[in-house]
């Protein structure tokens, strides 16, 4: 009953045991994205390792030296982040959710400026950004709970740790050397709307269409810049309409520019200047330039800064622009604020704010429009920048500004007398919500980073597009590919920006030892199960037997064998006589019936004993397994057979085969015997036999049945 319960005890603890197995699967590979890395001005940006094989652990964690930091965006912080670097972190992991829009406004905030401040520095620890999913969301909670455990008792610690913990291993497999890339193409495209005159001036609007992040692989851009392209586009457009006209043209060259590599020091803008001004013999660059517009991050806020290198002159094309922005916004947006930001080029630099300072360091006037007050701001580069965080109103409100802006100071309305609430970009000639939003969520539908926008397929159709958009209204369309001197390159990137993650389920080395201990428990159980259920301890070698009711000494038949069939028959110490019943004081008067003969000892063979010339007990009978010669078979021997063998001598009684007849009272003389292994004799005439029989597959005790019994004198 005990061995039952304590079966059952465990079983159930190990079922406990399965039942808080992790839904999740053993191994899990997914693809992570590691952060930036390259190589700018003589700067080293990003990580630079790539290598993981650490256990998964929470930030939380007081003790992070050689784990791998598991973060959502409301864990990445500067704090946690540079601590975890601190502590020799081996790799970071931050979980990117599915939806932005969920995460409310100051958690996306603090992420931005943790995100600013890692990209600014060089750091050895891999960081992997990788969207969230059910398996990775469920390996969070597990780490999160082991750390907020460990405020708890040491017992609960150790049991949890025994018992329930699950780890979690992170592996990137991918051992190659993070190679660089030298060979990076740059594209830039134009077109332009030529105006009236043969001298016309020229109004340059660009924007750059690359983005940037953490990760290049999930940087979309969608204010940085997708605004910036998507209202150039919508601007291309409706001014298209008004060209198609002579009626309607004005005297000003509009030339539309989409640069690349914006967000590495604006690279394309840089060269794309440089062959207009250098290599180039005829440019619109080359002549009247009234000023470049560069838009960039229009699609949040309810401010509209222009960002000048010098402040512009009362009589100089800038200033009157601007004037002609407020006038728009004072009449149809009163509430939005229009501001000047004014910051001179530091020469010592080799980076460059914005756009128009590559403008403004070849002395063409330029200036740029931004709802971001601050060049340095976390919200121009982020990978939470999505389609989620765009505002289509304030995107079409600043659209429009713009567009009436420019159409105000080309048209010269102000001076014509026109009222200051006329609008030029009505009816048809509007902005298109559909084709805003269509633009948008094409720009925004593949990340757009530099390094991926000559190599990637998705990301080279998106150019193309581009293109196509230009060619659709635009004219003199023309397409720059700019690529790197491999000696000396501006910009080197690095490649195995994309990782095959794996994520391994394991228990720590205390399970091992906890279950090790319960599977070896359970085998004992039922191994002496099993034992005490086909083997009883009445049989066993090691018992050793107490007393014996007597019988009286049954007649044998002469005529059959007197032995059982036995295998190996062994001299052993008899029964003990029941001291209260002694053979004397049986009752002869009532007849004695022989029990049945049970058929399994029908199957006992008798080994024949060997003589001794002295009349002790052969020394193969005290220790038989010194010689092999008494594990053999004998044939069933009868009692006239067994007569002349030397060493026994058979005293033949008769059988009673009529249970009811009285047989007569049978009186033998005493036998001596001697025990096993000992020279004592002893007096055990009063009670049967008992042999250790031997059988090839198991050691046992086995009484003869009395039928078969006879006595033998040493």
């Amino acid at each position: 009953m005990l061995l039952s319960s304590a079966a059952v005890l465990l079983v159930i603890c190990v079922q406990c045991l399965h039942c808080s197995a992790l839904p999740a699967m053993s191994s899990y590979e997914f693809t992570a994205y590691r952060m930036q890395q390259y190589n700018l001005a003589q700067q080293k940006h990003g990580c630079r390792g790539a290598i993981v094989v650490a256990e998964a652990r929470s930030a939380d964690e007081p003790s992070l030296t050689r784990r791998c930091v598991i973060m959502k965006v409301q864990d990445f912080t500067v704090e946690k982040y540079f601590e975890a670097l601190r502590q020799n972190a081996a790799a970071v992991l931050i979980l990117l959710p599915q939806n932005i829009s969920s995460i409310p406004h100051e958690t996306v905030k603090s992420f931005m400026v943790s995100e600013n401040e890692a990209l600014q520095k060089e750091t050895l620890t891999p960081v992997y950004v990788v969207p969230e999913d059910e398996q990775l969301l469920y390996m969070y909670e597990e780490v999160k709970q082991a750390a907020a455990s460990r405020t708890s008792s040491i017992f609960v610690r150790v049991l949890r740790s025994i018992v329930t913990a699950t780890a979690f291993q992170i592996l990137v497999s991918n051992n190659n050397a993070i190679k660089a890339i030298t060979d990076n193409t740059i594209v830039t495209l134009e077109g332009m709307l030529p105006g009236t005159g043969e001298d016309a001036p020229t109004i340059v609007i660009t924007a750059h269409y690359d983005s940037y992040g953490l990760a290049p692989w999930v940087s979309y851009g969608a204010d940085s810049n997708g605004s910036g392209v998507t209202i150039l586009l919508e601007l291309a457009r409706l001014f298209q309409k008004l060209y198609s006209s002579s009626s309607t043209r004005p005297q000003y060259n509009l030339m539309f520019s989409l640069t690349g590599g914006g967000k590495y020091n604006f690279l394309g803008t840089k060269r794309w200047i440089e062959e207009n001004l250098d290599h180039a013999e005829s440019s619109l660059l080359h002549d009247n330039v009234a000023f470049v517009l560069c838009l960039d991050m229009l699609a949040k806020g309810d401010e509209l800064y222009v960002h000048v290198s010098r402040p512009p002159k009362p009589d100089s094309p800038l200033y009157s622009f601007i004037q002609q922005l407020e006038e728009v916004v004072s009449s149809r947006f009163p509430w939005v604020k229009v501001g000047l930001v004014h910051k001179k080029i530091n020469l010592v630099e080799s980076t460059v704010s914005w756009e128009h300072e590559r403008y403004s360091l070849r002395r063409i006037l330029g200036f740029t429009l931004s709802h971001v007050e601050d060049p340095r701001s976390e919200l121009r580069g982020s990978i939470l920048d999505t389609m989620s965080q765009v505002d289509f109103r304030k995107l079409k409100r600043n659209g429009i500004i713009i567009a009436e802006g420019l159409a105000r100071y080309m048209y010269n309305l102000s001076d014509k007398g026109s009222p200051k609430e006329v609008q030029v970009f009505k009816g048809q000639l509007d902005f298109q919500d559909s084709r805003m939003s269509s633009l948008m969520s094409f720009l925004t539908s593949v990340p757009r980073a530099a390094q991926l926008l000559h190599k990637e397929p998705s990301q080279i159709l998106l150019v193309n597009s581009l293109e196509h958009e230009f060619k659709h209204y635009l004219q003199q369309v023309h397409r720059h590919t700019f690529r790197q001197d491999k000696r000396d390159p501006e910009i080197t990137f690095f490649d195995q920006m994309n990782q095959p993650i794996v994520m391994y389920r394991v228990k720590p080395a205390a399970f091992d030892l906890f279950l090790g201990g319960c599977i070896t428990a359970y085998l004992g159980i039922i191994y002496y199960s099993i034992q005490d259920f086909l083997f009883p301890r009445s049989l066993r070698s090691s018992y050793r037997p107490t007393l014996t009711l007597l019988h009286p000494s049954p007649p044998v038949d002469t005529g059959r064998p007197l032995f059982p069939p036995v295998n190996l028959v062994l001299a052993h110490n008899p029964v003990s006589a029941f001291p209260a019943n002694p053979l004397g004081k049986t009752n002869s008067d009532s007849p004695q019936h022989m029990p049945p003969i049970d058929a399994r000892a029908q199957k006992l063979q008798l080994m024949e004993t060997p003589a001794a010339s002295d009349g002790q007990v052969p020394t193969t009978l005290r220790r038989p397994n010194k010689t092999a010669d008494n594990q053999r078979n004998a044939n069933p021997l009868s009692a006239q057979q067994l007569g002349p063998q030397a060493g026994a001598r058979f005293q033949p009684r008769p059988q009673t085969t009529n249970p009811s007849a009285a047989a007569p009272p049978c009186s033998f003389p005493p036998t001596p015997y001697r025990k096993c292994c000992s020279t004592r004799t002893q007096d055990f005439s009063d009670c049967y036999s008992c042999f250790h029989v031997v059988r090839p597959y198991q050691a046992a005790h086995y009484v003869i049945h009395p039928e078969f019994v006879s006595e033998s004198l040493y």
